[in-house]
This record gives C-alpha cells, sequence and structure tokens, in this order.
C-alpha cells in the first residue's frame, strides 16, 4: 500500500508541474489584432490587451471576435463541432462501454443470446464515437479561419512590410546601449 501513495503523489506533482508550466509571458503588441496566448495554462486570445479564454468549446474564441460578422460565423461552427463531437465522444464511450458490459454479462448465462446484439451494439456506439472524434478535428480548421478573418479585417496602425522586407535597423551611437 505504501507504493501505491508514493505512486500517486509523484503522479500527482508530476500533473502539477507541467500544469504550472503551460504559460507564456509573452504579451502581444496591442494593434486590434487577435494574438493566439497561453495565460495561466489556458489557450486563449489577446486583443487589444484582454484576455479571452478559449475555454472547453471556444466560447472565448466567439467573444473574442465580436464585430466581423464573418469571423463570428466561423468562431460559432468551431464551437458547435467542437459541442457536438464532444457529446458525441462521451455518449458513444458511455453507451459502448454499457453495451460491453451487458454482452459479457450475457456471454456466461447458459441462454445468453443478447449477448451478439449487445456487441454489436457496443460497436455501432464506438462509431459514434468515431464520428464525435471526426467533428471535434473538423472544428480545428475554423478556429484558425475565425482569427485569420478578423485579423484580415483590422486596419494595420504601423508600418507595413512586405514579404521579404525587414524594418529599418537603427543604429544606436557609441556607448549609448
Amino acid at each position: 500500500m505504501p507504493k501505491t501513495h508514493a505512486l500517486l503523489s509523484v503522479s500527482i506533482a508530476s500533473i502539477l508541474t507541467v500544469s504550472a508550466s503551460c504559460s507564456s509571458s509573452y504579451i502581444p503588441q496591442r494593434n486590434g489584432k487577435i494574438a493566439t496566448v497561453m495565460k495561466d495554462g489556458q489557450v486563449g486570445y489577446e486583443r487589444n490587451g484582454r484576455f479571452h479564454s478559449h475555454g472547453l468549446l471556444g466560447g472565448g474564441l466567439v467573444d473574442a471576435v465580436r464585430g466581423v460578422p464573418a469571423a463570428e460565423s466561423a468562431a460559432k461552427t468551431h464551437r458547435s463541432r467542437s459541442g457536438w463531437g464532444l457529446v458525441s465522444i462521451v455518449g458513444g464511450l458511455v453507451c459502448s462501454t454499457a453495451a460491453l458490459s451487458y454482452a459479457i454479462g450475457e456471454s456466461y448465462e447458459e441462454e445468453g443470446s443478447g449477448s451478439d446484439q449487445a456487441a454489436i451494439v457496443s460497436l455501432a456506439c464506438l462509431g459514434v464515437t468515431m464520428v464525435g472524434t471526426g467533428l471535434v478535428i473538423s472544428a480545428v480548421p475554423y478556429r484558425f479561419d475565425a482569427v485569420n478573418i478578423f485579423n484580415d479585417s483590422v486596419q494595420p496602425t504601423g508600418p507595413v512590410y512586405l514579404p521579404g522586407q525587414a524594418p529599418p535597423v537603427v543604429q544606436q551611437p557609441p556607448g549609448s546601449y
């Protein structure tokens, strides 16, 4: 039993260490555009100095792109697909586990004719889980689209450099460092 407690303690300490290290101190320029950032271990969006946490299903993205209809539409599609995908994944896994448990229980009985049908239901539920996974995966491009559409709608506030151009280098007088 003491080994179990030690293993549990090490596991919890590892999880806390990893989650505490998921942060960044970078603060993007406040130019009206959205930057994707990590703050206190959460993925979110920085817009004009205000942090919008992404949230479980992406509700923060909808708030961050507010004001640009095309970006809002993409963000809502991302949130919808993420939500329905998560519901399908969890529901499919619960259904599959319950059906598989029933099939195993039926297979031990003498006249267990329901085990084949329960196994088929379990496989169908796994299919629902796969569809949910596909929905979650297909939501990701809409997340990027929402940010990019929003950023493309914002007028630049500073000098614009074409690809391959670099901003001018300002020479410092000697000894002014």
